[in-house]
């Protein structure tokens, strides 16, 4: 099968991403960072930070399999809004919840 076209560079030339050693970096069309952390086995596995499209951390903790797994801080708008154990993508467990980065619930459970 043949495919045509530049799969590392979006059509106004900026880069997709890039590797270095087993550290992934993802980039957004405008050139901001879209995430960056350990990939193995073809995904996101360990620590990693993602951001929005204004270079504000979204979450920063660890990840399985492309996922958020186990302990990791979540925000909106660059406010802290979870913090606490993740499974497969979703917040579960023992967390603290906030609202513009003060704390609401102290033991949230999901």
């Amino acid at each position: 099968m043949y495919l045509m076209g530049n799969f590392n560079n979006y059509d106004n030339g900026q880069k997709k991403f890039e590797c270095k050693g087993n550290v992934y970096t993802r980039y957004y069309e405008n050139g901001k960072i879209k995430y960056c952390g350990k990939y193995t086995l073809n995904q996101l596995n360990g620590p990693c930070k993602m951001y929005d499209e204004e270079e504000n951390v979204t979450y920063d903790g660890n990840m399985i399999n492309h996922k958020r797994n186990g302990q990791g801080k979540s925000y909106c708008n660059g406010k802290l809004s979870y913090d606490g154990f993740w499974n497969e993508g979703e917040a579960c467990l023992l967390g603290k919840l906030y609202a513009n980065d003060e704390l609401i619930e102290k033991e949230y459970l999901c």
